[in-house]
């Protein structure tokens, strides 16, 4: 049986109407343990320790998303999808240069950038 608590956030629903959240199952952050509502993807405030090792134990752990071509920034250590600015590959977040990439990989991420993120 999963851990249920109660978000006082909003979120907009598909009608793009705003709702609370209310009743819930979260999600944790096993790393920064951290709790999250899964219908608004905020954090919830004020969990004790008591229900952060509840749901360890239960494995109610949010799960990993990772971008479609993401890269480990040498510079600010962020992983993300990099972007191109004047044919140059670069961090989003830094904006540095990824220079550790081969030559061969750089070209095919330049190729499919271009064509990842446009809607179809």
């Amino acid at each position: 049986m999963a851990v249920s608590l109660v978000c006082n956030n909003t979120y907009l629903d598909s009608k793009n109407k705003k709702r609370q959240c209310g009743q819930v199952e979260p999600t944790m952050d096993p790393k920064t343990e951290k709790v999250y509502c899964p219908l608004c993807n905020n954090e919830i405030l004020n969990i004790n320790h008591f229900t952060k090792t509840t749901l360890k134990t239960l494995k109610q752990f949010k799960q990993k998303t990772t971008a479609t071509f993401a890269v480990k920034c040498k510079s600010c250590g962020t992983e993300a999808q990099p972007i191109i600015t004047n044919n140059i590959i670069v961090c989003p977040q830094c904006n540095k240069e990824h220079n550790h990439l081969s030559e061969p990989f750089k070209i095919m991420l330049q190729d499919k950038l271009k064509t990842v993120n446009k809607e179809v």
